[in-house]
Order: structure tokens, then sequence, then C-alpha cells
């Protein structure tokens, strides 16, 4: 129940970080609302509810955000097409900064032909977006991999990737190479700080530009 999950959290917070605590509440709250959809009486606000308590304790729930963007995503995507059948799933993270579970299943993709994106549906939380415009080549890859039903598994995706020259960056990094150069790209057109900044959280389908910034650290 909430009352000793409350409890062990506070235990919690007297032996690790901040920002590990923070991952325990949100990990808690999750599994409080699956446990909901269940049809227990729970919820994972009870647990939520928790980071303003502790903030005005003094608490820094902040995680640490290092870079996570590839040297060379580039390299990593060209040996991805020369050997393995998942490429394309490799090249929509890094072109249309997509989240792993978005870009190995194309039953979430809508191809739009009138301005080369694609609309993801189902993405996390249920959230439905569009992507930034894409080339034609990738457009037409990405219909033909959808013709045939495309699906990546995950670890084979995964495995295929590290093959290729990823490390324990994993496909994440992929996604933060995209929001460095689209924010960059946009800067570049003459948009301001805080316009870029929001455009990219839109293209990556974030819910507040907070999680974007993470993405962008460095710049």
């Amino acid at each position: 129940n909430a009352g000793s999950a409350r409890e062990w959290l506070l235990l919690k917070a007297n032996e690790i970080s901040g920002g590990t605590l923070n991952t325990y509440i949100s990990t808690l709250a999750k599994s409080f609302d699956n446990c909901s959809k269940l049809g227990l009486n729970v919820s994972g606000k009870d647990i939520t509810d928790m980071r303003k308590e502790l903030k005005k304790k003094g608490m820094n729930l902040r995680k640490r955000h290092y870079n996570r963007a590839y040297e060379d995503p580039y390299k990593i995507i060209s040996n991805m097409q020369l050997s393995s059948l998942y490429f394309i799933s490799a090249k929509l993270q890094l072109e249309a900064g997509l989240r792993l579970d978005d870009a190995i299943n194309s039953s979430k993709w809508e191809i739009n032909d009138d301005d080369n994106s694609i609309t993801i549906l189902g993405s996390k939380n249920g959230l439905c977006y569009s992507t930034k415009k894409l080339s034609d080549k990738t457009i037409k890859q990405l219909k033909l991999a959808k013709e045939s039903g495309y699906y990546a598994p995950k670890n084979a995706y995964v495995k295929d990737l590290k093959a290729s020259g990823a490390d324990k960056r994993g496909t994440h990094g992929l996604r933060y190479n995209f929001a460095q150069e689209r924010y960059e790209e946009l800067r570049k057109e003459g948009m301001s700080h805080i316009g870029a900044l929001a455009q990219v959280s839109i293209d990556m389908g974030h819910s507040r530009v907070e999680i974007t910034r993470h993405y962008l650290v460095g710049l």
C-alpha cells in the first residue's frame, strides 16, 4: 500500500542519491498505476506526491545528465546498413529521434506523403506525434518496411547496433545525436533558443521541454 511504500522510500532517502531516489519514486508510481488497472484501489499519484515533500526537506532529486551522443553516428548507421536487417530502426532514431519501441515497430508508423513526415501512433503514455520532415530516400525505405510488416526484435536490434560500433550509450545515444543536430539546425535557420528547444521537444514527442534540455547537455 501507499503507506508502506512511502515509509520504504523515506528510509532509502538516507542511503541513496536524490537522482536514484527519484527513479525509485517513478518506478513505484508506475507499479501502482498498473495495479490500479487490475482493479486495486491504489494510485501512482500517492507516490509521486512525495517529490514535493522531499524537496521541502531540501533534497535535490535531479539526476546528473551526461552527453550520450555518439562522435560518429553516421558510421554506425552505415555499418548497420551493410550488416543488419534492422538498419532502418537505427536510421529512424538518428534522423527522426524516435524512441526505441517506436523505431522497431512499423505498425506505429503513419507515413505522411504531403510533408514527408511520419506520425507515431501510441508512443510513450499513449502519445501520438509527428516527426520532422524526412528525406525522400528515407520515406521510400519506410514504405517498403511498412509494406513488409517490419518489426525488429529489441534484443536483436540492440545486438546488431553494438556489433556496428555502438557502445554502452546504446540506442538512446542516437536520440541524443538527433536532438543536438536538430537544435543546431533550427538555430542556424534563425530560430531563438526557446523556439528551437520547443520544436525539438515536439519532434521527439516530449511532454515537457525540461526533458529535452537533458539531451542538449553541453550545447
